[in-house]
């Protein structure tokens, strides 16, 4: 209630920090140990996570641009002595975490207790210049690392096994010696992997052309799953329900008290995220019976998906699958999350730091609230007799929003203005 409370706010005081985790010169590892770089930084940037936005189930993850000051030499090259690097490995690759929240203005603790907005690597060489004590720190996504390691060394994953059987084997990947390669960015007790039941037959040859991200994306893709990376470093794979079946977060905006709705960007149906039809290639060969298909097809009716909207069709290509009838479960379970159209708002909020992909939210707004109310000189008099012209019985409808129930599905988080741009799905039938 008390981080509500502070993002309904008037006045609220808030917290941004920046650390990073440099690697031993010794062992090559993380320290482990946090370096606070807040006093750096002058630019904060936005960052970005989304769902759907350029294929149904793939993730984005923007990384981020920090923009620091570099007077005192703290970002030069490791061999230099003022360096935050010297005595430690390469910039290259250093781990940066970002958090932000807000203090309690009673007992002044962070708020939530959990403040992270990302972690990041440093996936580029700091440039130093001479017109300028100003440098940039750009950190890519997590994704990053497992675009980096190829699916086909990863032990355990051939023959048949199920999806999830394959991405708890990448995250216990090791090296030739034993040591594991993405605990060092992600801890073991950081993944969230739902179980599931359809059977992949894996070859080296299907595989070999896959990074670890691009398999565990395409495991997703078959399974009307999702794989993403959480404001907390931690990797996803879990269906497409919403994470709660309440709201995690009430915005108000236009007409409600204590609003946190800055403005409502777009309503629209989501034309872009609906299909009628979906075809899933499951065999190698260029034949009718490589493929299977589910949805519906033309019929001049008014209840005919194909009809109202026009043929809306997904292609997957996905060899791994098992057989036909796994073939076919894949395709309707997508059918079914992808059939049906829905609308999705583009709201611009206040910044809340516990939000997820998949949280359920409510929004309540109002275009304007005139009924029953006098709006007087506010238009021509109507010429009827009797007549008054004194008050609206209905409103002009916008937006008459109470309550309404979304799923988040894309997130920007500007640390410069505190601020939030969310789309999210409409969940109201």
């Amino acid at each position: 209630m008390a981080l509500q409370t502070e993002i309904e706010g008037p006045v609220s005081r808030m917290f941004r920090r920046a650390s990073i985790q440099r690697r031993s010169r010794t062992n090559g590892n993380f320290d482990g140990v946090w370096r606070d770089i807040t006093d750096y930084v002058k630019k904060w940037g936005t960052i970005r996570s989304a769902i759907d936005d350029i294929r149904l189930n793939k993730f984005q993850h923007g990384g981020v641009s920090l923009t620091v000051n570099n007077d005192t030499g703290a970002f030069n090259h490791e061999t230099n002595r003022n360096s935050l690097w010297f005595n430690y490995l390469s910039r290259y690759r250093t781990l940066l975490r970002l958090e932000a929240g807000y203090y309690d203005s009673t007992t002044y603790n962070e708020l939530p207790a959990t403040s992270t907005v990302g972690y990041f690597i440093l996936d580029e060489e700091i440039q130093i210049r001479s017109d300028s004590n100003d440098v940039s720190l750009n950190g890519s996504s997590l994704q990053s690392i497992f675009h980096e390691v190829r699916a086909r060394d990863v032990a355990g994953i051939f023959g048949a096994t199920t999806a999830s059987g394959v991405v708890s084997r990448i995250r216990d990947h090791t090296d030739g010696a034993g040591v594991n390669i993405f605990r060092s960015f992600i801890t073991s007790t950081a993944w969230v992997i739902t179980s599931s039941a359809n059977q992949y037959s894996m070859t080296t040859d299907l595989v070999e052309d896959l990074s670890t991200w691009d398999l565990m994306e395409k495991l997703a893709e078959s399974e009307g799953y999702v794989v993403l990376i959480n404001r907390q470093g931690g990797i996803e794979f879990r269906d497409r329900t919403p994470r709660t079946t309440t709201s995690q977060f009430s915005f108000r905006g236009q007409d409600f008290p204590r609003p946190t709705i800055m403005a409502i960007r777009e309503y629209k149906e989501a034309y872009n995220k609906y299909y009628n039809y979906f075809r899933v290639k499951y065999l190698q060969a260029d034949t009718a019976t490589s493929f299977i298909t589910a949805g519906t097809t033309t019929a001049v009716n008014a209840t005919n998906p194909s009809w109202l909207f026009g043929q809306r069709t997904y292609e997957l290509e996905n060899t791994l699958i098992q057989n036909t009838a796994t073939a076919q479960s894949i395709a309707s379970n997508l059918f079914t999350a992808f059939g049906t159209m829905t609308s999705e708002a583009l709201v611009k909020v206040a910044y809340h730091p516990s939000l997820e992909l998949l949280d359920r939210i409510d929004m309540s707004f109002h275009s304007y609230d005139l009924a029953n109310s006098t709006i007087w000189d506010a238009f021509d008099w109507a010429p009827n007799t009797g007549d008054t012209g004194a008050t609206w019985s209905v409103e002009g409808e916008n937006f008459e929003w109470d309550s309404r129930q979304f799923v988040i599905t894309a997130r920007d988080v500007n640390l410069d203005d505190f601020s939030m741009t969310i789309r999210a799905r409409d969940l109201t039938a």
